[in-house]
C-alpha cells in the first residue's frame, strides 16, 4: 500500500533585502518639528493618567496594582515603538530614492537629506520632542521633598468655643493658610505624568515615592526611547519588505505563485450526422 509523502511547503522564509540609502543628518530642524508631536503623545499620556492611572491605584493587592500599572506602561512603549517605526521605515524608503539619484549625479539638497534615514534620528527625535518637559522633571527633582502628614482642618463642633481663648490660643496652627507654591504646581504635573510608576510602588510608601520624584527625568524618557529602538527598526522592516517582494518573484519565476488567468474549457463543437 502506498503512502502519501507530505507536500513540501514552496513558501520559504522570507530574508531581509537591504538596498544602498543615504544617510541623513541626526540633528537638524526636522527632528525638532517631529518631537512636538511626541509631545502630544505626553500630554495624552498625562490626560489618560488622570482617569486610568486613579482606576489603577488598586491599595488592596499590590500584584494586581503591578501587573495592571505594568500592562499601561507597556501599552505606552509599544504605541511609540510602532509609530518609531513606521517613521524608520519611510525614511529608509526616501533615503534609497536619494541615494539612486545622488548616482545620477543629482545634487541633494539640505532638507532632502534631512529627511533621509539616520540611526540617532529617533533618538534625538525624542530629546528635543520631551526637552520642556525633560526641564520641568529635572526642576522638580532638585526640590522633591519626602512626603510628611500635616495636620487637617477642625471638626465644626469646636466653632462653639472660638470665643475661649484658652481652647483656640493652643489650636490656631490650624488655621494657618498654606500657600500654593511652584513647587507644588510641579509636583501635581510631574505625578500625573508619572502616575503608573508610582502606582507600581504604592503612593504610601513615601522612601519610594521620593525615590521615583528623585529619578523624574529618566523615568519621564524611558517610555520615549522605544521611539527610537523602533526608528532604528525600521530599516529592517523596509528591508524585510524588499525580501517579500524579491520573494514572490522568485515564486513567479519557478510558477510556484498563484495562477490567475482563468481556464477556458475546450469548446465544444455539434457534430451534424450525415444521412
Amino acid at each position: 500500500m502506498e503512502t502519501k509523502k507530505p507536500m513540501k511547503s514552496r513558501s520559504k522564509k522570507i530574508k531581509p533585502v537591504y538596498k544602498p540609502y543615504l544617510k541623513g543628518n541626526p540633528v537638524s530642524a526636522l527632528c525638532a518639528k517631529r518631537g512636538l508631536k511626541l509631545m502630544g503623545y505626553a500630554l495624552i499620556f498625562l490626560v489618560l493618567n488622570i482617569f486610568v492611572g486613579t482606576v489603577f491605584n488598586v491599595t488592596g493587592s499590590a500584584f494586581l496594582r503591578i501587573v495592571l500599572n505594568g500592562a499601561l506602561l507597556g501599552v505606552y512603549a509599544m504605541l511609540l515603538y510602532l509609530d518609531g517605526l513606521k517613521m524608520g521605515d519611510s525614511d529608509v524608503a526616501f533615503a534609497e530614492i536619494q541615494y539612486a539619484h545622488q548616482q545620477s549625479g543629482e545634487t541633494i539638497s539640505k532638507a532632502d537629506k534631512d529627511h533621509c534615514f539616520h540611526p540617532l534620528k529617533g533618538f534625538f527625535t525624542v530629546f528635543f520632542g520631551l526637552l520642556p518637559i525633560l526641564l520641568v522633571c529635572l526642576a522638580y527633582a532638585l526640590f522633591a521633598k519626602k512626603n510628611t502628614y500635616s495636620l487637617q482642618a477642625l471638626p465644626s463642633w469646636l466653632s462653639a468655643f472660638s470665643a475661649q481663648e484658652e481652647i483656640t490660643a493652643p489650636l490656631a496652627y490650624y488655621n494657618r493658610s498654606v500657600p500654593f507654591t511652584v513647587v507644588d504646581g510641579l509636583r501635581i504635573f510631574v505625578r500625573l505624568l508619572l502616575y503608573p510608576f508610582y502606582n507600581l510602588v504604592g503612593m504610601r510608601n513615601a522612601d519610594a515615592v521620593l525615590t521615583i520624584d528623585r529619578l523624574s527625568p529618566v523615568l519621564a524618557i524611558l517610555p520615549f526611547l522605544f521611539y527610537g529602538v523602533g526608528y532604528i527598526f525600521g530599516l529592517r522592516s523596509r528591508a524585510m519588505t524588499h525580501g517579500g517582494i524579491a520573494h514572490a518573484r522568485r515564486r513567479r519565476k519557478k510558477g510556484g505563485g498563484i495562477n490567475f488567468k482563468k481556464k477556458t474549457a475546450p469548446r465544444k463543437t455539434n457534430q451534424k450526422e450525415l444521412v
